[in-house]
């Protein structure tokens, strides 16, 4: 029986090149709602404000700020509401029933949150204006959002001493935590990127409010990082807030497939042929990473921008009945799954493959080291973990 594995799932894509070829797909002009036994309703969804109960707070969205809700996800039975920028909110919609006005005459159609597995809204040219909100908010348990940091004073103990920052000292700042109860340990940036003070933070709670209006005293333990002022005038879209989130990579070329059920498929990264050599570059590395290896990529393919989740995974197991792993305590969602095998691995690229039309498969470590190479410390490995996939 194969080892269970400790390591994220990344999943590589062969790209040929028509790169961009499949079904082109109408723009939608309704709102789909998908209900579980796979039957789907076309037409309005006649709320004007929802309202998700996070586990830090309410947070009520308006109708023409939602792209797309999916209920009951994981062991949880978690929620998930992403907004037309692409930010990200988890926990219990509080509106269990809901109207779907379709044809002409609006003909109102009654439906159980129960019996919904997703809705997929389209995008109003008449959106709401909301107040410019240039920080992104990125917690522990994947969410992220738009929005600004209301406290003004940071403590942090560094082997140095004590440093009290304020806004304008901070750039990035990414948080840890040790130990449940524990101090949280941080990395900060400065705005130019020059200074790096690495410590324990005093602070107990983050006061933020976010661009629809609420104020949460967020526990310091329960963040992933903060980046100030990160995002630029009219910056609005998913791919900016990701960036902001997690600087000092270089922007890249991100395609997304669908599933044919129409829901989006795992953010996948272009890696362009060419060679590169594997191994200890510094000198200081392990037996097994010497000597260095020339590694040619023959032709351009594509690769997960995050390791495949736990929700994702989940996803594939309960579609054919099969056990889903067990995360340790450590939680689930869109914590990187583990406690799989090889065999489960490649399982998962081969229904990946069908369900995207993209032949994908478990990545191999020649590719792992031509994607990662380069990319800087702590706020690289602390990216919010997405599905990771490689496909022809």
């Amino acid at each position: 029986m194969l080892a269970a594995f400790r390591h994220s799932i990344m999943i590589a894509v062969w790209i040929g090149l028509c790169m961009c070829a499949g079904p082109i797909r109408a723009a939608v002009t309704s709102d789909v709602v998908v209900l579980r036994n796979g039957d789907f309703h076309v037409g309005t969804v006649a709320q004007e404000t929802f309202t998700i109960d996070t586990a830090y707070g309410a947070i009520a969205i308006a109708y023409g700020m939602v792209s797309n809700v999916y209920f009951g996800r994981g062991p949880d039975k978690t929620d998930i509401l992403i907004s037309a920028n692409g930010e990200r909110f988890s926990g219990r919609l509080r509106e269990r029933s809901l109207f779907v006005l379709r044809g002409v005459l609006g003909a109102s159609l009654p439906v159980g949150v129960a019996d919904i597995d997703r809705i997929q809204f389209h995008r109003p040219r008449l959106r709401p204006a909301l107040p410019a909100s240039r920080d992104v908010i990125t917690l522990k348990g994947g969410d992220r959002f738009r929005g600004r940091v209301l406290s003004d004073g940071f403590i942090v103990r560094s082997e140095g001493g004590l440093h009290q920052l304020g806004r304008a000292d901070i750039g990035f700042m990414d948080v840890d935590t040790v130990e449940e109860g524990s101090q949280a340990l941080v990395q900060v940036r400065s705005r130019g990127g020059g200074t790096v003070i690495r410590g324990d933070l005093f602070n107990s709670s983050i006061l933020i409010r976010t661009r629809y209006g609420q104020e949460l005293d967020l526990p310091a333990a329960a963040l992933g990082s903060l980046a100030l002022n990160a995002l630029g005038r009219g910056a609005s879209d998913a791919a900016a807030i990701r960036q902001a989130a997690h600087p000092g990579g270089k922007p890249v070329r991100v395609i997304v497939d669908q599933f044919d059920d129409e829901t989006p498929g795992p953010q996948m990264v272009v890696i362009n042929k060419g060679s590169y050599q594997r191994g200890d570059h510094a000198g200081d590395g392990d037996g097994d990473e010497k000597p260095l290896a020339n590694i040619d990529i023959p032709k351009p393919f594509a690769i997960g921008l995050f390791p495949v989740t736990f929700a994702e995974y989940d996803r594939f197991a309960d579609s054919f009945g099969r056990p889903n792993p067990d995360d340790q305590g450590w939680g689930r969602a869109d914590r990187p799954v583990v406690n799989v095998s090889w065999e489960d691995a490649v399982t998962y690229a081969n229904w990946l493959s069908r369900a995207t039309g993209r032949r994908c498969y478990p990545m191999q470590a020649s590719t792992w080291p031509s994607r990662s190479a380069g990319r800087n410390g702590l706020a690289r490995m602390r990216v919010a973990p997405r599905a990771s996939a490689v496909s022809r």
